[in-house]
């Protein structure tokens, strides 16, 4: 069963709720879903890195309240706290955007792709409308079992996931929302 535990809720605007992000434990293995700005100190604060021997990082989009922290969390990794780190996001402007913050590529192993598997885990990303200027992914994550959905930030669920969803397919759709209309979130 996929059972996400949610870092924050608040979004970019809301730092008190945190920034968005949810994790999956297995073993020694965190599985993460964005790392924005607020994530990598909450993730030392509720004691979650502890026993980890690495750490998989799927990217929903490059806003900053989603990737915010994810130097901060390679860097530790490296200094800090030995562990491998895999980051997955289907553009390779991840790479550029970490090396501008002083991230050597050879810190974490990146993956460029739009289907991710690893130890009996599937990430499947779906393009999503956030803002015009940005592409952005929700993703789905399956472990034979079960499958449950995860927008990051999105304007709106893709029709797929909703027909998967009412099938009974996937079991839980997360869908974040804003109390302000403006397309970028669903409201």
């Amino acid at each position: 069963m996929i059972s996400l535990q949610f870092i924050g809720i608040g979004s970019a605007f809301t730092p008190d709720l945190g920034n968005t992000s949810a994790c999956l434990r297995r073993g020694d293995r965190l599985w993460l879903i964005d790392c924005g700005s607020t994530v990598f100190g909450e993730l030392l604060k509720r004691q979650m890195m502890k026993d980890v021997r690495s750490v998989t990082v799927l990217v929903t989009h490059l806003h900053a309240d989603h990737v915010g922290s994810l130097g901060t969390l390679i860097s530790y990794a490296h200094y800090v706290q030995p562990m491998g780190i895999t980051v997955v996001h289907p553009l390779d402007t991840l790479v550029t955007l970490l090396k501008l913050n002083g991230i050597r590529p050879e810190r974490y192993q990146f993956v460029q792709t739009d289907q991710y598997r690893e130890e009996g885990l599937r990430a499947s990303f779906f393009p999503v409308r956030h803002t015009p200027s940005l592409q952005s992914w929700g993703i789905e994550l399956t472990d034979g079992e079960q499958s449950v959905y995860f927008s990051g930030d999105a304007g709106e669920v893709p029709q797929e996931i909703w027909r998967r969803f009412l099938q009974g397919e996937i079991a839980r759709v997360y869908q974040d929302c804003a109390l302000h209309a403006g397309g970028a979130h669903a409201t």
